[in-house]
């Protein structure tokens, strides 16, 4: 199941699952706040969606539906402490200001803090300079939620 927000971004999407012939991929459309997701699902995978990364109330929502244990990966831009990714860190910004949507919070160098806020440590890895990131983790037992 994907969840998309933008429709034309959800049309390309399942012209594609239907030549492919994807029977077990489907794409719905609407915001990670309040979508309808049925039942719960092994993974999260959170590619390029700087939006949902950063809003604590998509997450809530998305992580409701994740089974115990299950897998989260997320991939994006990021600020760069780099010497080198510094540099570009200004280009970067104009960027995402001009390419996210509006209600985003702006780029900075942690943008899974929100994440890691609720699943707890993840493995984290710099692309590029440091300007991009791959985080990886679990959803923690529910014995482990909210435990110090």
């Amino acid at each position: 199941m994907g969840v998309e927000i933008s429709p034309n971004l959800a049309a390309i999407a399942n012209k594609r699952i239907e030549q492919e012939g994807w029977n077990n991929v489907h794409v719905v459309v609407g915001p990670a706040q309040t979508i309808a997701l049925p039942g719960t699902f092994d993974g999260l995978l959170l590619f390029a969606a700087h939006e949902v990364l950063t809003s604590p109330e998509a997450l809530d929502h998305l992580l409701a539906h994740l089974k115990k244990e299950g897998r989260i990966v997320a991939f994006g831009a990021k600020l760069s402490n780099s010497r080198q990714g510094r540099l570009l860190n200004p280009l970067l910004r104009l960027l995402t200001q001009t390419l996210l949507p509006a209600s985003s919070a702006p780029l900075d160098a942690r943008p899974w803090r929100f994440l890691e806020n609720r699943t707890g440590k993840l493995d984290m890895e710099e692309r590029m300079a440091g300007l991009l990131y791959l985080v990886s983790g679990y959803l923690p037992s529910k014995k482990t939620l909210g435990a110090g």
